[in-house]
């Protein structure tokens, strides 16, 4: 049930073909009974070039609670705005312009230490194991026999 779609551009016909596109999309699962959540929808956008700002001014608005987002234009005439990220997180991975490596190793960590946490309060409560399962394995799990 999640999407994810690319697009280099080059020019701002391009990027006007590409708004348009989004809007058709949504409104071709809008018309097919899906539902999209546009609190969980995000775009990642880098513009570049002589027209950046242009479009920018033209395209992006800025609101007090929440940032930016990008206005996508719709069958009905009205905008959709979905919000835009500078980096989101897509099966495990984080996508991003830049240092996306190090980015999903960070989301990662912090993943297993959540988990860590989580396991943690769970064994060594009353509840969890008892005491002989705790160190069922004992110290010589690797020795030799």
């Amino acid at each position: 049930d999640d999407c994810n779609f690319h697009q280099v551009i080059r020019s701002e016909r391009q990027f006007l073909t590409l708004l348009t596109y989004l809007g058709q999309i949504l409104d071709i699962l809008e018309d097919s009974g899906f539902t999209v959540n546009l609190a969980k929808t995000t775009v990642m956008l880098k513009l570049v070039g002589q027209k950046a700002k242009h479009l920018q001014r033209r395209f992006i608005q800025r609101r007090k609670t929440g940032g930016a987002w990008l206005m996508i234009p719709r069958r009905n005439g009205q905008c959709t705005y979905i919000k835009l990220v500078a980096q989101q997180q897509f099966l495990g991975a984080t996508v991003s312009f830049s240092n996306f490596e190090r980015q999903t190793m960070l989301a990662r960590i912090k993943a297993g230490e959540k988990t860590v946490q989580q396991i943690s309060r769970w064994i060594f409560t009353q509840k969890g194991f008892n005491v002989s399962r705790k160190n069922y394995f004992g110290d010589n799990v690797c020795s030799p026999a």
